[in-house]
């Protein structure tokens, strides 16, 4: 009983619970990163498709300039003299002929890293998705198992206390009170061992 009394007092204190949270914000905080860098991967090859259909659409620009000049000998451009303007306007345009389906190559290869990327994201989540499941079942199963243990270590508590009696009575034997305290000292054990699992089993549902 003092041992399992040391455990769950130590198991209680600040440090422990706050190394606790820390490791369950880091595994949290690693999924979101995990996961916005493939939403963003995502997007971008999305913009790249985009991008590359565009380029089969005709481009009209318009330029223009408008200068003026002194030409002069000396150099004296804030006395009198006459300024020589020139200008122009004008309009561009670029049609995309063919291109040896440089661009169709390129709109290929990005809806296939698109795909991809998809297909990353999906598994990504299905992959969390399935760490909080089974994560789940182990934190269950350890409840389970540490209240079984705690049935047990209850049990072999009574026993030693019977045992014990019936020795001091002077009906027991020296071996039946040696088999009941190490029977209560494995069924101490196996409770503590099961605690500790049950604790490490609720971290690790936390942080996924």
């Amino acid at each position: 009983e003092h041992g399992v009394a040391m455990l769950s007092s130590e198991l209680r204190r600040d440090r422990a619970v706050q190394m606790s949270v820390f490791i369950v914000r880091a595994f949290v905080k690693l999924n979101e990163l995990l996961l916005t860098k493939m939403e963003l991967a995502k997007k971008l090859n999305e913009f790249n498709i985009k991008r590359y259909q565009l380029s089969y659409i005709p481009i009209l620009s318009l330029t223009g300039s408008y200068s003026k000049n002194a030409q002069r000998n000396k150099f004296d451009f804030m006395g009198k003299g006459d300024w020589f303007t020139t200008s122009y306007v004008g309009l561009n345009l670029a049609i995309p002929i063919f291109d040896g389906f440089a661009r169709s190559a390129r709109i290929s290869r990005s809806r296939i890293e698109l795909k991809m990327t998809e297909n990353q994201l999906e598994n990504l989540k299905l992959s969390i998705d399935g760490e909080v499941e089974q994560s789940k079942i182990n934190f269950k199963s350890s409840l389970a198992t540490m209240t079984f243990q705690k049935k047990n270590m209850q049990l072999a508590e009574a026993v030693y206390n019977q045992t014990k009696k019936k020795f001091e009575a002077g009906t027991g034997s020296n071996t039946e009170i040696t088999a009941a305290q190490t029977d209560l000292i494995t069924a101490q054990t196996n409770y503590i061992t099961a605690l500790y699992s049950a604790i490490i089993a609720k971290i690790d549902y936390l942080k996924a």
